[in-house]
C-alpha cells in the first residue's frame, strides 16, 4: 500500500509500485534536520514506520567536519554493520524496509541496503538525494533512485559511479552551496510533481 500523498498527486510519481513515494521521502529526509531518532557522532536517522529509515546528512558547514571525519574513519562499514545489528536486534524494523537519505546520509543508506542484503534481509527501495559517489554494487544497483540538484558539487564525488544515473532536478547555477540543501531539493521535488510554482 503505497502512502497517501502518492495517492494526491495521481499515482505519477516514479517507482508506483513502491510503498513511499520519492517526494514523501524527500519530506522525510528534511524532517530527520528537525528531530532524531539516534544520533552516536557519526549517524543520525529517524525511523518514523517500522518499514522506514532515514537518514540524515549534510546540510550546513558545521556537518562538513562530521562527513570529514566519517569518511576518515577507515571503520566506516563497520559502523554500518554495528548500526544495522542494533536496529534488528531493537525490533523495531519491519522488512522489506525502505531506505532513504540525503549527503552523507545517502551514501550510509546505500551502504546499509547493500549490508542488508547481504545479511539477508529485503530492502524495497533506496531513495538518495545528493548522493556521493559510493561505486555500483549488485545488491543495491535496481533498487536504488538517485537526485542531484543541477550542479550540486557532492555528487560528483569522489571518483566513483552512482548507483544509477542521477535525475536532474535543476540546471546548472552559481548557487553552489544552497543547491546542496536538502530543503531546497524538496522545494524542487514538490515542483517537480506540481505542488509547488
Amino acid at each position: 500500500m503505497r502512502d497517501g500523498l502518492s495517492a494526491t498527486v495521481g499515482g505519477s510519481l516514479p517507482n508506483d509500485m513502491a510503498r513511499y513515494s520519492h517526494l514523501t521521502l524527500s519530506q522525510y529526509c528534511v524532517e530527520s534536520y528537525q528531530r532524531s531518532d539516534h544520533s552516536d557522532g557519526n549517524f543520525q536517522y529517524i525511523n518514523p514506520k517500522p518499514d522506514l529509515l532515514v537518514f540524515r546528512g549534510t546540510d550546513e558547514i558545521r556537518d562538513v567536519l562530521s562527513d570529514v571525519q566519517l569518511i576518515l574513519m577507515t571503520r566506516f562499514d563497520s559502523h554500518v554493520v554495528d548500526l544495522i545489528g542494533e536496529l534488528v536486534e531493537s525490533g523495531r524494523l519491519q522488512f522489506p524496509i525502505t531506505l532513504a537519505g540525503h549527503s552523507m546520509g545517502a551514501a550510509i543508506a546505500q551502504r546499509a541496503g547493500i549490508l542488508f542484503r547481504k545479511f539477508g534481509y529485503q530492502v524495497d527501495q533506496i531513495v538518495c538525494f545528493a548522493p556521493p559517489r559510493i561505486g555500483k554494487n549488485k545488491h543495491i544497483k535496481r533498487i536504488t533512485t538517485c537526485y542531484r540538484n543541477g550542479n550540486d558539487l557532492v555528487t560528483y564525488v569522489p571518483w566513483f559511479r552512482h548507483q544509477s544515473k542521477p535525475i536532474q532536478l535543476a540546471h546548472f547555477s552559481f548557487r553552489v552551496v544552497s543547491r546542496h540543501r536538502m530543503s531546497e531539493y524538496n522545494h524542487l521535488m514538490r515542483k517537480k510533481y506540481g505542488l509547488e510554482s
